[in-house]
């Protein structure tokens, strides 16, 4: 697996476990929506800046984004769905 894919990984866990939309990401890192999707993907190369900016926003420390997460640890669609409807059920 690329390394851009395991900090891909990383950012999305990170983002939906402190509850952070990808509108607010962005404008906490004050990087473009598209980036962060293609970053979330494991499309980006990013820089070592744009890594430690990504942690700082996600209130991690940059090597936490290097650690390849085991498959019980990946983010999901159905997890961040059900995240969302608790959200909407539990104001």
């Amino acid at each position: 697996m690329a390394l851009r894919q395991i900090i891909g990984e990383n950012v999305k866990k990170y983002r939906l476990e402190k509850d952070l939309s990808q509108q607010v990401l962005v404008h906490k890192a004050k990087i473009s929506i598209s980036c962060l999707r293609k970053i979330e993907h494991g499309e980006e190369n990013i820089t070592v800046d744009l890594l430690e900016n990504l942690a700082y926003s996600l209130g991690v420390e940059p090597k936490d984004l290097l650690v390849k997460l085991s498959p019980e640890e990946l983010p999901t669609k159905k997890r961040a769905k059900r995240k969302k409807t608790e959200r909407l059920h539990n104001p």
